[in-house]
């Protein structure tokens, strides 16, 4: 059987000097070998510090953007705080991996955890290491515990009569930064509407299969029928972020995950389904991510995706960020206000183009690792604030994204 990583691949087709002082990060990053526990309480809980903050109003910062050369846009969306107690840099790692024995109890236990219903099959249970075959698990498993290299394991159901079938793919410990859930409720009824060839893989995406209504702010009040029942899209943004929240994760959780923006498909004149946009958040600033349908822009952005058919379950989880750490923190309290960054960005971007601004947010950035062997446990990315603003360019119809480092003001800008 040859998978060749489309695991990755087919998520990734879709889509200066302040006040400073330093912060005691000894318990910010982590590193556990214990197994994953059954219970949700095996969740240690995340360490955030008090960072007051108030935002502008969308109003507010279209003004602050109409006064400049660039255009805010009608329905621009905005998340820049008028005011906050601190930004910080660091460098976020990851977790090194487990032992291959607990990394296969790992594995079992969140397979529990997430299909309480359903009986695992060893057959369907798979390693990615350095061959491109991939192997069944217990077929090798003596090889494997005698030191044969694994990247990652994932389960698939899409070959067999099972009625249910449901998939993952985790890299360990469970939470990592290959963390891939699908229930395959989704992809079932594309199935039997005849729009997909088989379900049971580890990816489901709605745009493949249903048609879009339209975007929607993660606290919008608009309400869709899912299978069980109707729900809004804000509360069924809440459910899904404390479901991912509560996940057992054998590490404790510095990051909580943030939902960027929801997308609505219509499967039939019943039926709906949502999609969540999701990245990181630390201190009540996102992480930069990756936009639905780029093919450019920034390297190193979060990429996480979610999908609810029920108003009471997840779907399809791809990216979890639960086992990312923290290292090296420094707090700064003084940054450069709003407004100069949009000077900086109209300076650069709008000599001969008048660019309408989609999108103004204050992100966390990373740049490329230094940890230099790439290895779990071993990376090592620097992190720095800035704020951010997605232009729209009507001459060539395009976007571009553009980041100004809030504490030195250096700029970059990214077609996306």
């Amino acid at each position: 059987m040859k998978k060749s990583l489309n695991i990755i691949t087919a998520v990734i087709l879709t889509l200066g000097l302040s006040a400073c002082k330093n912060v005691d990060t000894s318990d910010l990053s982590h590193s556990g070998s214990s197994s994953l526990g059954n219970e949700a309480s095996a969740i240690a809980a995340p360490v955030k510090h008090e960072n007051t903050r108030i935002n502008y109003s969308n109003e507010e910062i279209a003004d602050i953007i109409n006064n400049s050369r660039l255009k805010a846009s009608e329905d621009i969306f905005t998340d820049i705080p008028k005011s906050i107690d601190h930004v910080s840099t660091f460098y976020s790692g990851t977790t090194a991996q487990l032992p291959f024995a607990e990394s296969v109890e790992d594995f079992r236990a969140a397979f529990e955890y997430l299909f309480p219903d359903h009986e695992f099959d060893e057959s369907c249970f798979y390693y990615v290491g350095e061959s491109d075959i991939d192997k069944k698990v217990y077929e090798n498993y003596d090889a494997l515990l005698n030191g044969e290299v694994f990247y990652l394991f994932y389960y698939d159901e899409s070959k067999t009569n099972k009625e249910d079938r449901v998939a993952a793919a985790l890299r360990s410990p469970f939470g990592s930064d290959i963390t891939t859930i699908n229930k395959n409720e989704g992809r079932k009824i594309a199935y039997q509407m005849g729009l997909a060839s088989s379900y049971g893989s580890d990816i489901f995406m709605p745009s493949y299969y249903f048609e879009k209504v339209g975007n929607y702010s993660p606290t919008s009040e608009e309400k869709f029928r899912l299978l069980d029942k109707e729900v809004s899209i804000k509360d069924a943004v809440a459910f899904f972020k404390n479901y991912v929240e509560m996940l057992p994760c054998s590490v404790g959780s510095v990051y909580s995950v943030h939902v960027n923006d929801v997308q609505v498909y219509k499967i039939n004149e019943e039926l709906y389904c949502c999609n969540f946009t999701t990245s990181r958040i630390y201190d009540s600033i996102p992480f930069d991510y990756v936009v639905s349908g780029s093919h450019g822009g920034r390297d190193n952005r979060d990429m996480g995706i979610g999908a609810m058919i029920k108003s009471d379950d997840v779907d399809f989880i791809y990216g979890t960020f639960k086992t990312a750490t923290i290292m090296e923190e420094q707090q700064f309290s003084e940054i450069i206000p709003f407004e100069n960054a949009v000077e900086i960005t109209a300076e650069k971007m709008s000599a001969h183009v008048d660019f309408e601004v989609k999108a103004a947010m204050l992100v966390y950035c990373m740049d490329d690792d230094i940890g230099g062997s790439g290895k779990l446990g071993e990376t090592k990315y620097p992190v720095f604030p800035a704020w951010k603003l997605m232009l729209y360019n009507p001459n060539d119809n395009c976007n571009y994204s553009c980041y100004v480092n809030v504490l030195n003001d250096e700029f970059e800008s990214y077609k996306e």
